[in-house]
Order: structure tokens, then sequence, then C-alpha cells
């Protein structure tokens, strides 16, 4: 059929179900909620992102790979933010929607959201990952090839995404953008977005749960384990967020109002992306935030000392930058003031066998003349 001679900016992209009417002037809508809610994200990815940069280049000297991983996740997170509200127009039960909006800029632009969909979750995972290397780099050596497995599962997981979406939605010699062969075809990659969004229930599952072995191992309080696994589980609302995103995925595959569907779709998508940004980022910030402040958040927390210094995670103890006899690496938190190391615990590597030791369980540890610790 010819649609040269109407105008399709008055006839709307389907018909409506019985007992309702198209609405093409002033229909209900999803694009003010998403603005409201992509805004109060990105705000908060902001804080804490920069937070998280600024305390580990300024505050602690301890900038590492999961720091430049966070970086970029943020770049991400904010491009496919823009993108969704440069489609947010759309976001209407699709009898509301002109027949006019589906051209080729809006299959473009569509193509590019999906493009930006897999590194976006891609890197946020991977900032984590790298952070569990960071936080407890005196765990085992099995451990260690969890977070390297599971880097690799990562990658291959949203690297084939791309080339799937590359296969079914670039048009083909003699089609474009706005065809409906193009069109039809690329609605296919539906199908492995629903596969995406059990794998992805999977992997937020699984990066929750991975650490937590070691945590419960490690000679800490009970009050203080509690801390360290309630900065872990921020990622349960990732997990919440793509279990939302998986029931919307298939309910888009298979639901005749895709664009209403989309836009309650990618709400928990960005939230999932989200939601792994801000846990990635919780323990530099919140360290970031007790050097402002300067106080402990409890009785047995973390002191800063008239120095201010905090080590995350970096190679140098102390404000003197004393070093022990034997080699020291932070599993967690360290706060030192004038060369006393006062935390819970600091993992101890014996260079004669290489034994990992867990020591000062809530206790100090200060640093001798000769090098040598004591218990105080």
């Amino acid at each position: 059929m010819n649609y040269s001679n109407y105008d399709l900016s008055k006839i709307p992209a389907a018909a409506a179900p019985h007992g309702q009417t198209s609405n093409l002037v002033n229909p209900q809508t999803g694009q003010d909620a998403m603005i409201a809610i992509s805004v109060v994200l990105m705000f908060f990815i902001t804080v804490l992102s920069f937070g998280r940069l600024w305390h580990n280049a300024h505050v602690s000297a301890s900038f590492g790979a999961d720091d430049y991983i966070a970086a970029v996740a943020w770049v991400f997170a904010i491009v496919f933010h823009a993108l969704i509200l440069q489609q947010s127009k759309s976001f209407r039960h699709l009898w509301d929607i002109p027949a006019s909006w589906f051209d080729s800029p809006r299959s473009k632009w569509s193509f590019a959201l999906s493009m930006i969909l897999g590194p976006a979750t891609l890197f946020p995972k991977v900032a984590i990952l790298l952070l569990y290397l960071r936080l407890f780099s005196g765990a085992s050596r099995t451990f260690k090839i969890l977070i390297y497995c599971t880097i690799g599962w990562c990658v291959a997981q949203y690297t084939v995404n791309i080339f799937n979406d590359i296969a079914l939605c670039v048009p083909r010699k003699g089609e474009n953008w706005a065809s409906s062969t193009s069109y039809a075809r690329c609605f296919r990659q539906m199908t492995w977005a629903v596969m995406q969004g059990v794998l992805n229930v999977f992997t937020d599952v699984w990066l929750l749960v991975l650490p937590l072995p070691t945590i419960f191992q490690l000679r800490l309080s009970v009050g203080r384990k509690m801390w360290l696994v309630g900065l872990f589980t921020t990622a349960i609302l990732g997990v919440a967020a793509s279990i939302l995103g998986c029931i919307y995925r298939w309910k888009v595959k298979n639901s005749m109002d895709t664009t209403w569907m989309q836009n309650i779709m990618y709400l928990a998508v960005v939230s999932e992306i989200d939601a792994a940004i801000v846990c990635s980022c919780m323990p530099a910030f919140a360290s970031w935030i007790l050097h402002l402040v300067g106080k402990r958040p409890g009785p047995k927390g973390y002191q800063y000392g008239s120095s201010g210094s905090h080590q995350y995670g970096a190679g140098a103890i102390g404000s003197n930058k004393k070093k022990f006899d034997n080699t020291i690496k932070k599993s967690t938190f360290i706060s030192t003031t004038n060369g006393t190391v006062d935390g819970d615990f600091v993992q101890l590597v014996d260079r004669d066998g290489g034994r990992s030791v867990n020591s000062v369980d809530r206790g100090r540890k200060q640093l001798s003349g000769n090098g040598n610790e004591d218990i105080v």
C-alpha cells in the first residue's frame, strides 16, 4: 500500500484495542517518569563515581585498574541515559504514537541505544570484580581464579550481544533503516534479549554471593562482617532490577504494545546498570565521606588521625610510610595515625612460607623502630 498520499503524523502506528481509542494529542506517557528517574540516577552515580575517583586519586593515592574501569562505566552509563532520554517521547502506548515517528532516524537511534547497552552493562560488573581483587588481595588462589573467569564470562556475554545486534539490525542491500523487512528482522533480537535477561540475573546473583565466603572467613567481629556484607548487598538492588528487566524483555517480545513495555524495560535496565555502579563505588565513597568528616562510623569503626592519612588498598602504610619486615596486603580499609595501623585486620604474608595470616582482630598494630609488629 502506498502511504505517500497520507499524512502519517495523523495516523496511529497501531489500531487501539477494543474499548480504547487512539490519542495522538495528549496521551498517557512514560516520558516524565523516565526523565525524573534518569536525572536522579545520573546525579547519584555521578556523585559516587567522582567521590570514589577523587578519594583513590588524592586521598589514599591508590588509583588502580578498577578505578579506570569505573570511570569508563560512568561514561557509558551517562551515554545510555542520554540515548534513552532522546527516545523517551515514544514511551507511549503503540496506538498513541503517530506512524510518522517510525522513520529512519528513530531506527538509527534505537540501534545506537542497543549497541551501547552491552558495554554499559559490562563495565560496572567488571569494576565490581576488580574491586573484589583489591579488597581481598590476600584471598585464596581459587577466589582470584573465579574472579578472572567471571570477568571472561561477562566480556563474552556482552560482546555476543553487540555482534548479534549488528547482524540483525543493520539494513542489508536494498533495505533502509525504516523498511518493514529490516524492522522485522531486527525485532528477532528480542529472543536473544530474553536470554540476555536471564543471564543478567544469573551474573548479578553470582556477583552478590561471590565475596561472601571470603568475608565470613576473615577474623572480624560479627558487627564488622555485617558492615562489609552491607556494602556488597547493595547489589541486591541490581538483582531485583535485572529480574524486572528480564520479565519485561519477555513482555516486549510477546506484546503488541511494544513501546509501552520498552518504557518499563528501560527503567529496569538503567536501574540495574546504576545499581552496579553504586555498588562498585560505595567502599571508596564511604571512606571519602569518613575522611571529610574525620569521624568513626561507630565505636569500632575506622579512625582518622590528625594527619588525615587513610589507605585504601595502597602500597604504603601510614603517614610516615614505614614498612613492615613482612609484606603487608590490605584486604579492606586500614586507617593510620603516626605509624599506627588501627583497623580490624591486616593480612600478612610470611616471606619464608608464603602463608597468609589474618591478624589483628579488633586490635592495634604498632610499628616498632626495628620494623617488627607489636599487638597493643
